[in-house]
């Protein structure tokens, strides 16, 4: 009744005394209390002024859902934008539970149902983290940039791992991809510099793009033999058919590499931070993919045959005497 006007002249004042005496008694719950009336509690805090403003969405991270390292999800909010994450200092999650979207455990955000990992803390100090069994779902950004984990382990229950979801873990260094596993999304693995190999189950039937692109120290991705859509070659992620070449392992120390023969298309940057290669035969590749060799900076010659097609900035970033012979 003080909060809101009811009945009480001046109401405001004696909310804020209370709220005071309650930040004294308990300020984690207070804290908690204020973001669920929907409290500006940034404004509160240094102004003493009460100002509601009640939201359905969190697409930033900012003073108006955040305190001291926690993210309150309120009972009203309906979209959690994951990407907004990305430069936050969250180091724990907390959601109401009246709210009928998501739900938080151990500080770790997910869907209601439990069934979908939608955000782990990335300033969490913690450095290893066990996906809870029942999770089918990573999804996108999940746990981007959180650059303390080093080891994840994921239930057999994970079928689906999306966009970006481990995105820039500098930091992880093991990983066990789940039998159940069937789709790996875009840029998932990109940027996990400490991870030396990593094996691909027999049920994945998609590996988008870059999905293990600029893993500085990646020697290995390995295919299971019972894959129908995906085979390694020298630890390297061809098409069944070899006809594609999807991503080439850039931490090798290989200086030289000849293409094997079946192979007609090189993707999207599969070379791309291969800092260690000199040289390399295309033998008979017909077309290369945008930025397929950007930024493999000792790259000084490639030999292709003419009439190849190359992408936009192919070969951007290479050696400064780079020269490509065609036969």
């Amino acid at each position: 009744c003080y909060m809101y006007g009811i009945g009480v002249e001046n109401n405001n004042e004696k909310a804020r005394e209370l709220f005071k005496l309650a930040l004294k008694q308990d300020s984690e719950r207070a804290i908690r209390d204020l973001f669920a009336y929907g409290i500006d509690v940034k404004r509160f805090l240094d102004e003493n002024i009460l100002d509601f403003s009640l939201k359905t969405e969190i697409s930033e991270i900012n003073d108006s859902n955040s305190y001291a390292g926690v993210l309150y999800v309120t009972k009203d909010i309906e979209k959690i934008d994951p990407n907004a994450f990305y430069t936050s200092d969250i180091k724990k999650i907390f959601v109401e539970k009246d709210n009928l979207n998501y739900t938080a455990s151990g500080g770790v955000l997910f869907n209601k149902s439990k069934d979908i990992l939608v955000r782990y803390p990335l300033k969490s100090s913690e450095t290893t983290y066990n996906v809870p069994k029942g999770v089918k779902i990573i999804g996108p950004h999940a746990f981007q940039n959180a650059r303390n984990l080093r080891t994840i382990t994921l239930p057999e229950s994970v079928e689906i791992i999306e966009d970006s979801a481990f995105d820039d873990c500098k930091e992880l260094n093991q990983i066990i991809l789940p039998k159940a596993l069937t789709y790996i999304g875009p840029w998932s693995f990109h940027g996990c510099d400490k991870i030396k190999s990593i094996d691909i189950p027999a049920d994945v039937k998609e590996i988008q793009k870059y999905a293990f692109g600029s893993c500085e120290n990646l020697e290995a991705i390995n295919v299971d033999n019972a894959n129908g859509k995906y085979c390694s070659v020298n630890g390297d992620l061809y098409s069944a058919d070899g006809k594609t070449l999807f991503q080439y392992a850039v931490g090798k120390r290989n200086t030289s590499f000849i293409l094997p023969s079946s192979v007609e298309t090189i993707e999207f940057r599969a070379f791309s931070d291969a800092y260690f290669l000199e040289y390399i035969d295309l033998s008979n590749v017909r077309c290369v993919c945008e930025k397929a060799f950007y930024y493999a900076r000792s790259l000084k010659n490639v030999r292709c045959k003419k009439g190849i097609m190359f992408g936009d900035h192919a070969f951007d970033f290479v050696h400064e005497d780079f020269t490509l012979e065609e036969w």
